[in-house]
């Protein structure tokens, strides 16, 4: 089974006015694009070059249609669209796009990615400990949060990454929830059923 790391990350809140610590997941690196293509290489027998021209004829096509304004789906990945955040008017007729505040990309995981998801383990290590505390997900994933970050909700909840910027400011207003959390167009998102 998958461990993750976590460590303890100090949390202000501005608008309550409070602060504490939270468990965050440490990242160890960022694997590149490159080795991504070297390991599915390795990994599908199926010669680097050619991989390299089929993943840049998908990224070319991901990003046409996605900054056209539709919806993609990376099969057992999950869904990527775009979103914006916006001033708030007081009628129809005053919306603008001189009123958007910031452009983002949110992410819909899988159902296959959030299954597996939930049979990772969490280990922390604290200051001064020899052995790993190690933590199950009871498969509870409701939380919430502000600024930048994933809110990964349960059955029909909020579900998305949003990349944009951070602070207290960014809100999310009218029309841009993705909830359900089941793949569209009847993919298979059985995690026991190998990658898709």
């Amino acid at each position: 089974m998958a461990k993750i790391k976590v460590n303890a990350a100090l949390q202000r809140i501005a608008i309550l006015e409070k602060e504490g610590y939270v468990s965050r997941a440490v990242v160890y690196s960022k694997i590149s694009g490159d080795e991504v293509l070297e390991f599915a290489s390795m990994n599908s027998g199926i010669n680097q070059g050619q991989l390299s021209a089929a993943m840049h004829a998908i990224v070319q096509e991901f990003r046409n249609h996605l900054l056209t304004g539709h919806s993609v789906e990376l099969p057992g990945v999950g869904i990527f669209r775009v979103g914006v955040n916006s001033k708030m008017v007081e009628t129809p007729e005053d919306v603008s796009v001189n009123n958007i505040t910031r452009r983002k990309i949110h992410f819909l995981p899988s159902t296959f990615i959030k299954s597996y998801l939930n049979r990772v383990s969490f280990t922390t290590k604290n200051d001064g400990e020899e052995d790993d505390e190690e933590t199950e997900d009871t498969g509870s994933d409701t939380g919430t949060g502000t600024g930048t970050g994933t809110n990964t909700g349960g059955s029909g909840s909020n579900t998305g990454t949003d990349t944009g910027g951070s602070g207290s400011g960014n809100t999310n207003q009218g029309g841009d929830n993705t909830g359900g959390g089941t793949t569209p167009g009847g993919g298979n998102d059985d995690p026991d059923n190998g990658m898709e």
